[in-house]
């Protein structure tokens, strides 16, 4: 849309923008997570990845944004002797990590009337996938990432805390959501979509022990 207005001739002096698609009381509805069996950093990681992009489907919802939690880092502990050993410098380490975790397109598999999209999954998940990445190989041997240094979850660096309490519950240190209207929208048809949402997740989705 910048481009094209970029574009568009308009009089002397106009000056053309873009509105947000949200108005300053756009904010419609805010919840905590709360779980008896779940980190902080895995809840931080199921309100991202699951939570935030379910209730992003309600028509009319403009944005939901995430307040509190952490940003997990993967980080491998070193053992400069290993570094030695092998003969590795840390840029090796670095290229090897980078070049083991991408995705890569198939391009197509035709079968009859039918096309299948054939998708490389490359991305890493865990501290186990991690650590399996090969490095280099020594007279036909593979040596991988965690024989080198040990993968271990980190976090980047916090710039706040966010805490809550209502008289029945008191978190120091919790994950908060909320959820903006797109300009425009119906209030009371959002909310009733965003509750929809709210309870098809605590019902069906949401690990035991966890509620929005």
């Amino acid at each position: 849309m910048q481009e094209r207005l970029a574009d568009v001739e308009l009089p002397y002096n106009a000056v053309p923008g873009l509105n947000p698609l949200t108005s300053p009381t756009g904010e419609i509805f805010r919840y905590i997570i709360e779980s008896d069996r779940l980190d902080l950093r895995e809840i931080t990681e199921l309100h991202k990845w699951v939570i935030i992009p379910r209730i992003k489907q309600v028509i009319g919802v403009a944005d939901v944004s995430n307040y509190g939690g952490i940003t997990t880092q993967y980080q491998i502990e070193i053992n400069p002797r290993k570094l030695e050993q092998y003969d590795i410098t840390l840029a090796d380490i670095t290229e090897k990590i980078e070049r083991n975790n991408v995705n890569a397109g198939g391009s197509m598999l035709s079968q009859g009337d039918l096309s299948y999209v054939i998708r490389g999954i490359g991305l890493i998940k865990d501290l186990k996938d991690l650590g399996r990445i090969v490095i280099k190989t020594v007279n036909g041997i593979p040596v991988y990432l965690s024989d080198i240094g040990t993968p271990v979850y980190g976090n980047l660096e916090r710039k706040g805390v966010l805490g809550f309490t209502d008289g029945v519950r008191d978190y120091s240190d919790g994950v908060e959501g909320i959820v903006q209207m797109l300009r425009g929208e119906n209030p009371s048809r959002v909310l009733e979509g965003v509750h929809e949402a709210v309870n098809e997740l605590n019902n069906e989705i949401l690990p035991g022990g966890t509620r929005i």
